[in-house]
């Protein structure tokens, strides 16, 4: 469960990158991807957390 949190928001701080690049549609697919590797971890605080960010 750990390692898979530890991944998540790994790849969420490629998302911030990516928004930061003004590259919206790279920072979009990588949120996407965080929120099924929470979904599937069934990491409800990541979820959540994920849910919440502006897409």
């Amino acid at each position: 469960m750990y390692i898979i949190t530890f991944i998540i928001f790994k790849e969420l701080n490629e998302v911030y990158k990516a928004y930061n690049r003004a590259d919206y549609p790279t920072a979009l697919e990588k949120l996407k991807q965080c929120l099924n590797l929470a979904r599937q971890a069934k990491n409800q605080q990541a979820i959540g957390s994920l849910s919440r960010l502006p897409a």
